[in-house]
């Protein structure tokens, strides 16, 4: 007995030094492999942190200088968005805003590999791009050499600055250096420099793309065009009217309805003569304030031309449930009750089988099938008459209670299982208890 015991020990001795020295180059290998992948993800991470920020640098920092392509693309959004903006106004009227020209224009572009952007329009008979590559500033290239050398200077500095004017204003500006600031936006318009006449330029304190994209096109025709509509306004009477007709319109609808319903149907007057009389007048000073030369004339004209034409026929309102409700188009609060509905009338039930099921005298369950029948008809039958007169069984909002609803009927039917087993377990909980 003793020599088995002594046997059994030497044998576990072995086993524990033979196994030891197996496992312990497992665990070394096997954290070797750990180091080995952390090492792969981290260099993968330090990868993707170095491309996205180079990726940021390049895209944000170092812009790619703009091209004679882009340049013309810019000058083809400029003139496109102008004449959008003129669109609104009567053809005869185009001739008072100073920038459009009823041919087209000699566009001109100034690349500085030094400093500085500029491109410069005048009219033409007939469309023209070229792009001039210079080597000293391109104000310099644009003014003469001179332009450096000048005692006085002045710096355009920051977003959308410049000279402006109005067609055969005058300004003139002699012996005076011009300079765009570094990422300055410099628009220059009908100003006369030394003695040449700027139709209209505009210089970039910058040579990169982002100075010369669509977005800074609309922005700068945008500009262009308001001064130009400032001074329209200012010079012809019809453009006026047709820039303020709108609101004027707007005020002069308002007060032939309020005259249309000024009776109400209790027969209260809600509007009088003395009330449109005075509306009318600040309608007729308003214009006068525009500027409309005869101003009361225009306002009367407008006014029996309204009075003529039929008003628009207010859309019936739209209810749930007899609540009145507005603005959803698209039938948003319709939709969510007619999916709602389901589940709703399923847990009504729900409970109503639960009292059925607890009390079972007579009386209670021929009150509860009086209950369900008042709750549901009620609720069915005003869903289905007061459907939005703009609804459509055949749309997409017929798919949408439909999948809504079934979506809802399939969660309202899971939750009442889950509550109907934790019921059911409390009870007997509270049974042998």
């Amino acid at each position: 007995m003793q020599a088995r015991t002594t046997n059994h020990k030497a044998l576990l001795s072995y086993r524990n030094r033979h196994e030891g020295y197996i496992q312990l180059p497992i665990k070394a290998r096997r954290r070797k492999k750990e180091n080995i992948i952390f090492i792969k993800y981290l260099a993968l991470l330090l990868a993707f942190i170095i491309i996205g920020g180079s990726s940021i640098y390049f895209a944000f920092f170092q812009q790619s200088f703009v091209t004679p392509q882009q340049f013309e693309k810019y000058a083809k959004s400029f003139v496109a968005n102008y004449n959008q903006s003129l669109s609104f106004f009567y053809p005869e009227t185009f001739s008072s805003f100073d920038f459009y020209s009823n041919q087209s224009y000699e566009v001109a572009a100034y690349f500085s590999s030094n400093y500085g952007t500029a491109i410069m329009f005048v009219p033409f008979e007939n469309w023209t791009f070229t792009t001039l590559n210079v080597s000293q500033r391109v104000e310099d290239a644009i003014f003469d050499n001179y332009n450096s050398l000048q005692l006085t200077k002045f710096f355009f500095q920051g977003d959308n600055t410049g000279f402006i004017a109005a067609r055969n204003s005058n300004n003139s500006i002699i012996d005076i250096g011009m300079f765009a600031d570094p990422g300055s936006n410099v628009l220059i318009k009908n100003v006369e420099i030394n003695h040449v006449l700027y139709n209209c330029l505009i210089i970039k304190g910058g040579n990169q793309s982002s100075y010369w994209n669509n977005a800074s096109a609309v922005k700068d025709s945008n500009r262009i065009f308001d001064a130009d509509l400032f001074y329209a306004l200012n010079r012809s009477e019809e453009v006026r009217e047709r820039y303020y007709e709108p609101e004027l319109n707007s005020r002069l609808v308002d007060i032939l309805t309020k005259w249309n319903n000024a009776i109400s149907s209790n027969g209260a007057i809600t509007y009088t003569l003395t009330d449109k009389e005075h509306d009318f007048g600040e309608v007729i000073r308003l214009a006068e304030t525009y500027g409309i030369t005869n101003a009361s004339d225009f306002v009367h004209r407008t006014f029996a031309y309204l009075q003529n034409a039929t008003l628009p026929t207010p859309p019936p309102d739209k209810q749930i449930f007899t609540v009145t409700y507005k603005d959803d188009s698209n039938n948003v609060y319709y939709v969510t009750a007619c999916a709602l509905l389901p589940s709703f009338m399923f847990m009504l039930y729900s409970f109503l089988d639960f009292v059925r099921a607890r009390y079972h005298s007579k009386d209670i369950k021929n009150w509860v099938k009086i209950a369900t029948t008042i709750t549901a008809v009620p609720f069915v039958a005003s869903l289905y008459v007061e459907r939005p007169y703009d609804y459509q069984l055949a749309s997409i909002q017929t798919i949408v209670i439909i999948v809504l609803g079934a979506v809802l009927a399939v969660l309202t039917y899971k939750v009442k299982k889950r509550l109907s087993a934790w019921f059911f377990s409390r009870t007997n909980t509270n049974k042998k208890s």
